[in-house]
């Protein structure tokens, strides 16, 4: 048999490839604007992207710990990236500080209690 009859029995003859695999080199597209990533770019080069949300934002999670953190980074996410998700650690550390907070509250609460309950009866 010829290698003709081997190719009309391909049954994917018709169908047309998909881009990247032909052997011939894939098209050459201009680069991406922000092809560093914004925790790699300079100050200036993230400041002409992105708009430089106020610090006030901070107060969010300082106060309302994840939260707070949660929402500065939904509010931020797409106009100050670095600020927003500094925000969401800023929530994050807030909460484990309250964690630490009020397990040291209760354990000295718990150390200067007595350790068996002393009642005194009066009779009637």
């Amino acid at each position: 048999m010829s290698s003709d009859s081997n190719s009309d029995n391909n049954p994917n003859k018709d169908k047309p490839t998909l881009p990247g695999t032909s052997s011939s080199p894939p098209p050459s597209y201009p680069p991406p604007v922000r092809e560093k990533g914004y925790w790699k770019m300079s100050d200036d080069e993230y400041y002409t992207t992105y708009r430089n949300a106020s610090a006030a934002w901070y107060l969010l999670p300082i106060f309302f710990a994840i939260i707070g953190g949660i929402i500065m980074w939904l509010a931020l996410r797409n106009e100050d990236p670095r600020k927003a998700k500094k925000g969401l650690i800023v929530g994050i550390i807030m909460m484990a500080l309250g964690f630490v907070f009020w397990f040291l509250v209760f354990a000295a609460i718990g150390a200067s209690a007595p350790a068996t309950p002393t009642y005194t009866y009066y009779p009637t």
